[in-house]
């Protein structure tokens, strides 16, 4: 039985508008959490990360490498010092973006 909220990784691949191999990349890359799976087998992951495939994205979208999305997440999670850090980063970021 699929408990309430869960998300297949088919269904969380289409509402994040990528595919299931890029799931599974974000996997491999630590960008996402490999989720528990059912009594089948099946992925099942949380609408949680379906916000963070979101967040990735949309960084993506505006110039951030893998890389660097993966130390946004990082900071996110170590929230002491991460407002100041992430400013720092998007600002040097956008520097880049205006000089090409």
């Amino acid at each position: 039985m699929i408990k309430i909220g869960k998300i297949t990784t088919g269904k969380l691949a289409k509402k994040a508008g990528i595919n299931v191999e890029t799931v599974h990349y974000y996997e491999r890359k630590k960008l996402i959490l490999e989720p528990p799976r059912n009594s089948s087998g099946y992925r099942q992951y949380s609408p949680k990360e379906l916000k963070r495939l979101k967040f990735i994205k949309s960084a993506q979208k505006l110039g951030f490498s893998l890389k660097e999305i993966s130390e946004l997440l990082s900071l996110k999670a170590n929230s002491k010092s991460a407002c100041h850090e992430v400013r720092i980063m998007t600002e040097e970021k956008i520097t880049l973006i205006n000089r090409k």
